[in-house]
């Protein structure tokens, strides 16, 4: 999977995760996109957050 993939996986699951929280899907959005450098890891690891109206 490329980063490019992987970022796009990553916001996905974040809005399925809210909208499963209880999130109205029309109003989700990304509220938190971080690359987050782990020094045993090969790459970044990435935090993803999204909000919507309840």
């Amino acid at each position: 999977m490329s980063y490019d993939e992987a970022k796009e996986d990553a916001r996905n699951h974040a809005i399925e995760q809210a909208v499963l929280a209880g999130a109205d899907r029309e109003t989700v959005q990304i509220v938190l996109s971080e690359d987050i450098p782990i020094a045993y890891l090969p790459g970044n690891a990435l935090l993803v957050k999204a909000a919507g109206r309840l």
